[in-house]
């Protein structure tokens, strides 16, 4: 009896180390920056000038941005949590080509920005690009990617813009956290939630998501979720063969123009 006992406590004391290790580490797990960033005409970007963005705790977040040439609209672009706005050239010099201007915000402790990431040190970086844009919303798009797709779905909720567009999002970290690890609390010591099927339905704006069916890193479950619970207008595209944001261009811009196009969805 008192080996088994002891067998318990050692398995509880092991758990709760585990545990512990978790909760420091889990934003490490959630971020992997890569914090050298170039000037855009080092990415080929040669259209976008780079800027710097003091926000209001006092950090600074380095933004590329480009003025809409052909369409009335601005891109927000809100990245994934890998890599910088460097890694996404190609779709911010195609978006412009396309005739969109471009504001791509580095998020604090990501390429050049100063700070160390999480939700809320995020949801601010958002306003702060939001507000140095100072446009009329309805010229404005969200676009989330990945990670940056809770952003765009909170930013959302306040501002009602010309549409918000998500790539391969999350219905919440937190609900995917589970998913991964159903041994863990994880509603007790996760620290950044990005509750998007929380926000959706609150959001002001038509909404367009995107999702490869063969998503191993963020199942398709998760933009069915979130399309279920927006309101509308709204519209899903599921391409098969597609995995984690490996899109091709013409996924992308192809649904992006067809929405703008018809403005019901």
């Amino acid at each position: 009896m008192d080996f088994i006992l002891a067998i318990i406590a050692f398995l509880s004391i092991a758990y709760l180390l585990v545990v512990g290790v978790m909760f420091i580490v889990q934003r490490h797990m959630i971020y992997h920056p890569v914090r050298h960033l170039g000037v855009p005409e080092s990415y080929g970007f040669i259209r976008a000038k780079q800027i710097e963005l003091p926000t209001d705790d006092g950090h600074t977040i380095k933004a590329w941005y480009t003025p809409p040439t052909t369409r009335q609209e601005t891109i927000v672009y809100f990245h994934g949590n890998r890599g910088n706005i460097g890694n996404r050239a190609h779709k911010l010099i195609a978006f412009a080509k396309e005739g969109y201007g471009v504001l791509a915000v580095s998020w604090r402790g990501f390429g050049g920005s100063t700070g160390k990431p999480s939700e809320r040190g995020l949801l601010k970086d958002a306003h702060t690009a939001i507000k140095w844009l100072h446009i009329p919303h309805e010229q404005m798009i969200l676009y989330g990617e990945s990670l940056g797709s809770g952003v765009a779905v909170q930013m959302a909720t306040e501002y009602p813009v010309s549409l918000i567009m998500l790539e391969a999002p999350y219905a919440s970290i937190r609900g995917r956290a589970q998913e991964l690890y159903p041994w863990l609390p994880v509603h007790y010591i996760l620290r950044d939630h990005f509750d998007s099927i929380s926000h959706i339905s609150k959001i002001k704006s038509p909404l367009l998501i995107i999702h490869g069916e063969n998503d191993e890193v963020m199942p398709v479950s998760h933009s069915k979720r979130l399309f279920e619970a927006a309101p509308d207008p709204k519209r899903m595209v599921l391409y098969p063969h597609v995995h984690h944001t490996d899109f091709s261009m013409q996924q992308i811009l192809q649904p992006l123009a067809e929405v703008l196009g018809n403005r019901k969805l």
